[in-house]
Order: structure tokens, then sequence, then C-alpha cells
């Protein structure tokens, strides 16, 4: 099967550049946990949502620009350390130094969205989480192994743009 885009490798560039800002480990920049196995307090959870916004003027799949969201959330039992944690990745996340180190991996900030609590009342309430949403443009780069336009010929000959 083609892979299209590497979204493995964007939210492994996305969790490293959160360990370098934090100082947190892989096991604490992960992204995801499954319920009764979380790590120690604090950690973060880095969630591409998985959703494709792709640019109305992008007419190739092959090589388009497209935009998505990252989810960062913060938890800590600790509902300040929370707070403090998650505003200094947003913002350091906003400086011009980082997007241009994003950018060398393909990765453009766009913006950073709605941070937030995302503390949920039912649940314990020894654990807080703020957090907030990246939005991203990323490229889409592959080569299709169907002919395209440009590789048509007809009897008249090749048939160009």
């Amino acid at each position: 099967m083609i892979r299209t885009f590497d979204w493995d490798g964007m939210v492994k560039t996305i969790r490293e550049r959160i360990m370098d800002i934090t100082g947190l480990d892989g096991l604490h920049v992960i992204e995801e946990y499954q319920s009764g196995k979380k790590p120690s307090f604090p950690f973060i959870v880095v969630n591409p949502k998985g959703n494709v916004i792709r640019d109305w003027w992008a007419h190739s799949p092959n090589h388009e620009p497209f935009e998505t969201y990252v989810s960062v959330t913060v938890h800590s039992n600790l509902k300040m350390q929370s707070l403090h944690i998650s505003d200094d990745i947003q913002a350091i996340l906003r400086d011009p130094e980082v997007h241009y180190e994003l950018s060398q991996d393909g990765i453009t900030v766009v913006d950073v969205l709605d941070p937030s609590s995302r503390t949920v009342l039912i649940t314990v309430s020894s654990e807080y989480e703020y957090g907030f949403d990246l939005q991203l443009r990323l490229q889409r780069n592959f080569d299709s192994k169907l002919p395209t336009f440009d590789d048509y010929n007809n009897p008249n000959g090749q048939v160009n743009k």
C-alpha cells in the first residue's frame, strides 16, 4: 500500500520538540495512553486529530499542501503545574526560531488554538489537564503508479499541458 504522508514522523517531530521544551523524556511525552497505564505526573499527550483540510487550489493529491490539527494536553496532579507547562509549550511553539526548526522537517505551525483547561469535571479531581490545538500545514508527497495526464500518448502524438 502506498503511504501518502508520514503521520508517525510528524508526531515524532512534535513530540521531540515538546521534550526539548519541557525536559520531559519519551515516557512522559506520549501519543496516547490507555486507562490504567498512565505515566507518572506530569505527562503530555500529543494526539493527531486525523482530519485533513486540503487547500482549495490543490488539484493533485500527489503533491499537495494540507492542514491538520494536533491536540497537546498536559496532565498533572497539580493544577498550576499543568497550566504552567501548557502555557510554556504553546508560547515557545509560536517562537519564530521554533517555526524555522519545525519547517526544516516539513511542518509549518499556522496557529495555536484554544489554550484552555481540558479538565473533565466527572474525572478524579486529583488530575488536571490544560492544553491547546496546533494548527499545522503539511505537504503530501508521493509518486503514483497510475499514469497522469502528462504521460498520456495518443496516436497523434504526445499530449502536453
